[in-house]
């Protein structure tokens, strides 16, 4: 299964993660802000964003509007926030007007301030590389 992971950050959290997950898979994570990540031949998209006031960062929100129509079918959303307000998003409206589904999700914790103060840390980036390794597992025995 080819998988493409991007991802946004402000804050240098997703950046972290993405290439804790980059390295997982062996794939090169792209920075949507600088370049968009070859959708082509890839299978599932692995998104890597922070949320902020419950809302996806512009650079996010504006790549995944982008998106033409390429082999990606399926997503797997990695969301951190201090919050853990994903309402605001949009982003499943996105993807359903792509036509890619939203396979599975899960979020990370964020700092921001004084709020959750040194996360993400060590042991929430290996959760998250273990649940998107656990969903492509997952995809993998469904294709």
């Amino acid at each position: 299964m080819k998988i493409s992971i991007c991802y946004s950050t402000m804050t240098g959290h997703s950046k972290k993660i993405a290439k804790a997950l980059g390295a997982e898979f062996e794939v090169t994570p792209v920075n949507v802000k600088n370049e968009s990540p070859d959708l082509l031949y890839a299978d599932v998209l692995v998104v890597v964003c922070g949320i902020y006031g419950g809302k996806l960062s512009d650079e996010m929100a504006s790549y995944l509007k982008g998106i033409e129509k390429t082999g990606v079918s399926r997503a797997i959303l990695v969301m951190s926030s201090t919050s853990g307000n994903y309402s605001k998003t949009g982003i499943e409206k996105i993807f359903e007007d792509k036509g890619i589904e939203i396979f599975d999700r899960t979020s990370v914790p964020a700092s921001f301030l004084f709020m959750n103060f040194k996360r993400p840390n060590e042991n929430d980036i290996k959760e998250a590389v273990g649940f998107v390794k656990d969903a492509v597992g997952r995809l993998e025995a469904i294709v």
